[in-house]
Parts: C-alpha cells; sequence; structure tokens
C-alpha cells in the first residue's frame, strides 16, 4: 500500500503527540526511539522520495495502456519486440 503525504504527516503529528506523553526514565530508550523516526518522518529525503512515489502513482494512472511508436512494430504474438524495427520510420528520421 503507497503510503500518502497526507498519511505521513498524521503519522507524524501521532507520534510527536505520543512522544510528549513519554517521561521516565525507563522510558528513555522508547523517547530516543520515537525522535528517531520523528527525525526520519521530517527529513528532506523522506518527504522526496513520497513525492516521487505519488508522482509515480498519478503517472501510471494517467500512462496510455501500451507502448506505441513509429520506429518499433510490435505484434503482440511476437515476443521480442527488439527483432522487429520498422526499418521506413527510421530510414525517414535519418
Amino acid at each position: 500500500m503507497p503510503i500518502r503525504k497526507k498519511d505521513a504527516q498524521r503519522a507524524l503529528a501521532l507520534l510527536q503527540h505520543y512522544r510528549c506523553k513519554l517521561s521516565g526514565t525507563q522510558e528513555q530508550k522508547l523517547r530516543l526511539a520515537v525522535d528517531r523516526i520523528i527525525r526520519v518522518f521530517q527529513s528532506n529525503l523522506f518527504l522526496a522520495l513520497i513525492d516521487i512515489q505519488e508522482f509515480y502513482e498519478v503517472g501510471l494512472h494517467e500512462a496510455p495502456p501500451h507502448f506505441s511508436s513509429p520506429y518499433v512494430t510490435c505484434d503482440p504474438a511476437t515476443s521480442d519486440p527488439a527483432t522487429s524495427l520498422n526499418p521506413s520510420a527510421i530510414a525517414e528520421v535519418l
């Protein structure tokens, strides 16, 4: 299941709220672990990866159902489209 930016922001808010409730020396290790997770959620790398994933998801939904090119004649029965180059279309470009 893909992670959405709004889901990550909600998880970050919940973690920050949970961290505020932690106190005492017994919960010190847990608090440090939660702090590490919060820093990851706030990092530029994590935010960029979420942006890339969302862009990729949008691209998949808007992509045409199949690839078409004037330079390749691909018969669905053909297993190797590289062997079916269209020489006349390539000659026009050259």
